[in-house]
């Protein structure tokens, strides 16, 4: 059994482990030719049999040196032992994704930065015959710059033509794979859908489908994402924006991989078209073709009522800010047994839906708008 303090072909030492998936964990090491800090992915021990998970390994190693892009981590150096498999890689100080969604909320504008950088790296896989198949927030690590990176190409699918579905074994994670990945067909679309899932979650703080494995799946299958209405955290967020974000994600969630969007990175731009009244107002939008003037603005009593679009709690007393006008606008199956796969499992599992009632509408509330107390100092125009 390997653990920390060896030293693998007497070039790695590894100093403690950092991470653990379904068949591999990761220490944080170091590189003793040339001195520099690197992640070592161990394969287990346990699994060392398995020529299966070995040529995943080897594919992963092979896969990502083909690339060259800035948002996919690197491979250093690939090595067999008598009982096991490693692959080096550098190491990224900021840690998964999935850590800081599980801590903080974030804005609008980081979303955007996010999905743009894995839309560009999962673009650029494709156009070089790659899909990903397990896109989810354990599998992107944030630099220290905040910067994001995409690593895990351990299910990497290699397609003569990625933009067309190729039969393969199901494989992924179960809250963030695609219907037809459940029925073993990939595609680049494939990865789009989970990027898709991945995005509602960074937005709402919470995954479109729930319960057990099975439920998940069905949801995944038949029906279609609740609206993020639904969700608690969106209260803040008005109804003209929830209804533009609604819409972007149907689309990257379709049923139908032909019926998403042709590209991750066109996936990427219709959120940033959805959002960009957030953007060029700063986290407010004006419902209504409105001129607030100061000199005829109501008094302080009778207010002036705006929607907020971010997370924006005006209080008592505080003067509106001025917009930055300069920031950039940026088939049926029949029932298996699953086992339990929760939030955080990396674990790949292979699965069959069965056919169930269709769509659960979900309950739309009623957006109450906050008041300003003070006359608004700012003349604000809305365009269509």
């Amino acid at each position: 059994m390997i653990h920390p303090g060896a030293v693998l072909n007497n070039r790695y030492r590894l100093d403690k482990k950092i991470g653990e998936g379904g068949f591999a964990v990761v220490f944080l090491g170091q590189d003793l030719v040339l001195g520099r800090t690197v992640a070592v992915k161990l394969m287990d021990a346990s699994l060392a049999g398995d020529k299966e998970l070995l040529g995943r390994f080897q594919l992963e190693a092979r896969a990502v040196a083909a690339l060259d892009h800035p948002n996919i981590l690197t491979v250093h150096d690939f090595g067999l032992l008598p009982d096991s498999a490693f692959l080096v890689m550098p190491y990224i100080g900021g840690g998964p994704l999935s850590a800081r969604l599980r801590t903080e909320r974030l804005s609008l504008e980081e979303i955007g930065r996010y999905l743009e950088q894995i839309s560009s790296a999962l673009d650029y896989a494709h156009r070089n015959g790659i899909v990903h198949r397990d896109v989810k927030p354990q599998n992107i690590l944030l630099r220290n710059d905040g910067r994001a990176v995409l690593t895990d190409f351990g299910f990497a699918k290699l397609l003569v033509d990625a933009n067309a579905e190729a039969q393969t074994r199901a494989l992924g994670t179960v809250h963030y794979v695609a219907p037809e990945q459940i029925r073993g067909l990939v595609s680049a679309a494939t990865d789009q859908y989970s990027l898709g899932i991945l995005l509602y979650q960074m937005i709402s703080n919470a995954l479109p489908f729930n319960g057990t494995p099975q439920q998940i799946l069905i949801g995944h299958v038949q029906q279609p994402p609740p609206s993020l209405a639904s969700q608690p955290s969106m209260q803040g967020y008005s109804p003209e924006m929830i209804q533009k974000l609604d819409q972007v994600l149907a689309r990257a969630l379709a049923k139908a991989a032909s019926a998403r969007y042709p590209s991750c990175m066109a996936l990427y731009n219709a959120y940033m078209e959805a959002i960009q009244p957030a953007v060029i107002y700063g986290g407010v939008a004006f419902e209504e073709k409105t001129v607030i003037d100061p000199r005829v603005a109501k008094s302080p009593a009778q207010g002036s009522q705006l929607q907020s679009v971010g997370q924006v709690n005006p209080q008592p007393q505080v003067q509106a800010a001025a917009p930055n006008y300069n920031q950039p606008v940026i088939p049926s199956a029949r029932p298996v047994p699953v086992p339990a796969a929760p939030g955080g499992n990396d674990e790949a599992t292979e699965l069959y839906v069965p056919v169930i009632a269709g769509p659960q509408q979900q309950p739309q509330p009623k957006p109450v708008a906050p008041v300003l107390v003070q006359p608004a100092r700012l003349t604000v125009r809305t365009e269509p």
